[in-house]
């Protein structure tokens, strides 16, 4: 993988060409009835072709008194067929565009992984889920991975759940850190369930005191405004209203519900900008980080801070 930092987002913009169909096909081992063209057949040609012959030869030789319901219903069809297939085709397209753009920076693409496994809290007990799609590389120095992340998990009754799905971004810290949640207070987009009687709640300074929570282990408020700054904030909020962050070992997670980050120039630009901002704030606070109560020298953070308490961790709606 290039560990470039600039990264070309003009391709996003730039007209499909038939080889970017083909590359498509030939990375994502793409069946040959899932085909561009042989859908746009089977909706244009075929469908319409199929409810003409029965029109015009099948019902009135077969069924001479049939009934205007039938070629309603028939239009009913060949419109309902053409409408999916063009909803289908736009949102192929903007997953062949997405792949040329991985390909063209570099970058691994995945259309869909099944039972992503992350120490991040919103990936904790997931009996199953599915990520589609799912980015990876190398940004600035540093390893990422972002993605479309489900989870289907069963609900009471036993019957599957599909829990609103989110979009993550993660990245590497230089060395571990304590477990610091910035919860989202419209989103909650990670479902811990916390107790405040467990764990040391901060309210932020200025407006963010009222669109955020920083939680962190207790007699880690110190630490976890060292790390958190105000510009950090600002800029996650820039980039998504509903952002949430969670720093866990030596790694940071971004969360937001905005799933236009995939198809849109403009957000998946102000989301690396944001992943290059806190790579960087994030590298320079945490570098020199060392816990003073970690009871042993080679460990970077006491154990008690590694993980939150939390009553437990699951999927939420």
């Amino acid at each position: 993988m290039s560990s470039k930092s600039d990264l070309d987002f003009k391709v996003f913009s730039a007209p499909l060409a038939r080889d970017d169909f083909k590359a498509f096909y030939r990375e994502q081992g793409t069946a040959l009835l899932a085909r561009y063209g042989v859908v746009l057949v089977g909706a244009f040609v075929i469908t319409p072709s199929a409810a003409a012959v029965t029109y015009f030869l099948v019902l009135p030789r077969y069924f001479a008194d049939y009934s205007p319901l039938i070629s309603i219903w028939l239009l009913a069809v060949v419109v309902c067929m053409a409408v999916a297939t063009a909803a289908w085709v736009f949102v192929f397209r903007r997953e062949v565009r997405l792949a040329r753009f991985c390909r063209v920076n570099n970058l691994l693409y995945r259309s869909r992984v099944q039972n992503l496994r992350a120490i991040g809290a919103p990936f904790r007990n997931n009996l199953n889920s599915i990520t589609a799609p799912r980015v990876s590389g190398m940004f600035d120095n540093e390893k990422f991975t972002l993605g479309l992340h489900a989870i289907i998990n069963d609900r009471d009754g036993g019957k599957a759940g599909v829990y609103t799905p989110f979009v993550f971004a993660r990245v590497g810290l230089p060395r571990p850190v304590p477990h610091i949640i910035l919860l989202n207070k419209k989103s909650r987009i990670i479902p811990t369930h916390l107790s405040a009687r467990r764990n040391a709640t901060l309210k932020l300074e200025g407006d963010f005191a009222e669109k955020f929570t920083l939680i962190c282990p207790q007699n880690y408020e110190r630490d976890a405004l060292y790390i958190f700054t105000p510009d950090v904030i600002a800029a996650i909020y820039e980039l998504a209203h509903d952002g949430e962050i969670e720093l866990v070992d030596d790694q940071l997670f971004l969360y937001t519900r905005d799933r236009k980050i995939f198809h849109s120039p403009d957000k998946m630009m102000a989301l690396f900008g944001v992943l290059r901002q806190l790579n960087r704030r994030f590298d320079r606070q945490t570098k020199r980080y060392r816990d003073d109560r970690a009871a042993r020298k080679s460990e970077n953070v006491a154990t008690i801070a590694k993980r939150l308490k939390a009553r437990r961790f699951a999927g939420q709606v």
